[in-house]
């Protein structure tokens, strides 16, 4: 009960912050979207790394601190779930600007952040079927 009264007085002072402690992938399941385009991406994996971000490496471009479930994309609104591998992600971040490629034959390039490097690293680069949900 201690920990839901602190939730909600943290929820108070700091609601981005709050909700973005809540990884979307446990909370939302991928059948209560219907998907609307499927497209195939190139996925990397970063890390809060100032060498793989900016000078912030802990708050994504949307203002929200990063977590599990972040995902970054230079074509969709922030706040958009895409599937991948059966879990869901939300796009919270950007990527340079080089992967701003958005046309119907263009290549898509997406970013999922993670918590270990090693687990980044593990990842790499995967061509994976993307899909946008509404």
């Amino acid at each position: 009960m201690s920990e839901l009264i602190t939730l909600l007085f943290l929820a108070c002072i700091f609601p981005t912050t709050v909700v973005a402690q809540n990884p979307i992938q446990n909370h939302l399941p991928i059948n209560n979207f219907k998907p609307y385009e499927e497209i195939q991406a190139i996925v990397y994996a970063y890390n809060s790394e100032v060498a793989q971000t900016d000078n912030n490496p802990f708050t994504t471009a949307s203002g929200v601190k990063v977590r599990n479930g972040i995902i970054a994309n230079n074509c969709l609104s922030f706040g958009t779930p895409v599937g991948i591998d059966g879990k869901v992600y939300e796009v919270f971040d950007r990527m340079n600007d080089r992967y701003t490629k958005c046309g119907k034959d263009d290549v898509w390039y997406f970013d999922i952040w993670m918590l270990e490097k090693r687990d980044s690293t593990i990842w790499g680069i995967q061509e994976k079927l993307i899909k946008i949900y509404y």
